[in-house]
């Protein structure tokens, strides 16, 4: 009988992203692995008497995998894997090159198909719905998995529930003259690919490739100037990721209906769409491929401090409205719901109240089925609270971010992840000790 499992690897030994992508090829040899998240980092687990040498940085993924094989049987030859890799029977939560747990599985046929745990394997892992390392990489790959003792929560509930929880980074990488914080700086090819390695090596789980400015007042450039630009940097990073299992998904800020066809064609993952996918083609390109679909709120591309949401109207309303009916037309194509991520726009036609009142009161909205990106970074509504040039914004966006996190937003769009990742260590190592 065919079974999917879910699998956590961590780690806090050696090159931990190098283990990982061993230990994927050696899944591979008996089982089939489906998809795996990119890693995350957080603050080790830490007994009262722990030495200080322990307290070093914890690597975790999720990996799904298809086999054959029963659940003691997997749980030996993981064993057998660990120890191959260096895992010795030390004191429980010392480091370890490579940890590996069964999270969950599931059976293909209902007659039968449930697993009696026991002593030596309880599945689901008694400890998973309360480990925000467990339920983050789970969710990124996997939102809508149910437990298999679990009739109506989905994992993505759970982790949007923990109070000690750090949503996806998504990284932002503009391969622009002209963006509104960093124009020019990746406009070279060498650089847009060092950024984005530099991102997978600081645990980002997407970077966005955009090429075309929609900050206000920009210039609109052709779909032909918007591939030129693009297409040698995502050419290559497709091709030195290809080999990767634990990478960030690869995504492509673009409205037009062309690029986005030619850039899923050469690997990507994810279509970022600033236009709130109002060209119906990109309905029937997500119904004839596999990649996520972002869908932004915007009301001009590139937006106009000119056109924004009028000031006698509540913005929540009308953000609620635009994501029904965007989610009918989703819904209307058949198209698996954990594929499409909304974006309330942040700064796109709202004016700065409007735009810290949407993030203030997020949780009104309908998104409860979707995953829910904010791209707040170093925007102009943060100049009511800062004089701060837009480079020097990160501070207030950090701090933006960590309640949104506590809000419950999935995804975090931001300009430099290696600060957010650091500020998420502080508020997960305060849940160690919670």
């Amino acid at each position: 009988m065919t079974k999917t499992y879910l699998l956590s690897l961590g780690g806090n030994v050696g090159n931990v992203l190098d283990t990982f992508e061993s230990a994927g090829q050696k899944l591979k040899e008996f089982a089939k692995v489906t998809v795996a998240s990119s890693p995350c980092q957080s603050p080790a687990l830490m007994p009262e008497d722990a030495p200080s040498e322990w307290d070093s940085i914890y690597w975790n993924s999720t990996v799904e995998i298809i086999t054959d094989i029963d659940p003691c049987e997997l749980l030996r030859r993981i064993k057998l894997l660990e120890q191959e890799f260096g895992r010795d029977n030390r004191q429980r939560w010392s480091p370890r090159p490579l940890d590996i747990d069964i999270i969950d599985v599931k059976f293909s046929s209902n007659v039968g198909g449930k697993f009696k745990s026991d002593s030596e394997l309880k599945i689901p892992h008694p400890s998973a719905r309360q480990r925000p390392f467990v339920l983050g990489p789970t969710a990124w790959i996997r939102p809508n998995w149910r437990f298999s003792d679990e009739a109506d929560k989905h994992v993505i509930d759970y982790e949007r529930m923990h109070r000690f929880r750090q949503p996806a980074l998504m990284g932002i990488i503009n391969i622009t003259p002209d963006s509104f914080s960093d124009g020019g700086k990746h406009f070279q090819q060498s650089t847009a690919i060092a950024s984005a390695e530099s991102m997978r090596l600081s645990a980002a789980q997407y970077v966005d490739l955009g090429a075309e400015s929609t900050g206000p007042d920009a210039k609109s450039i052709s779909p032909e100037e918007e591939w030129n630009r693009l297409f040698p940097v995502v050419e290559e990073l497709c091709k030195k990721w290809k080999g990767y299992l634990f990478r960030p998904r690869v995504s492509i800020d673009t409205r037009n209906f062309s690029t986005a066809e030619k850039v899923i064609e050469l690997g990507v993952d994810t279509i970022n769409d600033v236009s709130g996918l109002a060209d119906p083609r990109m309905l029937q390109l997500a119904a004839h491929t596999e990649a996520e679909f972002i869908a932004m709120h915007s009301l001009t591309i590139p937006t106009s401090r000119k056109t924004v949401i009028a000031d006698n109207k509540n913005p929540i309303p009308e953000m609620s409205d635009w994501m029904k009916q965007l989610i009918a037309r989703w819904d209307d194509q058949g198209l698996a719901r954990d594929r499409l991520i909304l974006d309330p726009g942040i700064g796109f036609g709202k004016k700065s109240n409007q735009s810290w009142q949407l993030m203030a009161k997020i949780r009104e909205l309908p998104w409860e089925n979707h995953r829910l990106l904010v791209g707040h970074s170093r925007k102009s509504f943060l100049s009511t609270i800062t004089q701060k040039d837009f480079q020097d914004r990160d501070i207030e966006t950090v701090g933006v971010s960590l309640t949104l996190a506590d809000f419950g937003v999935d995804i975090l769009r931001v300009h430099d992840v290696g600060v957010h990742i650091r500020a998420f260590h502080a508020k997960l190592a305060l849940g160690n000790y919670a």
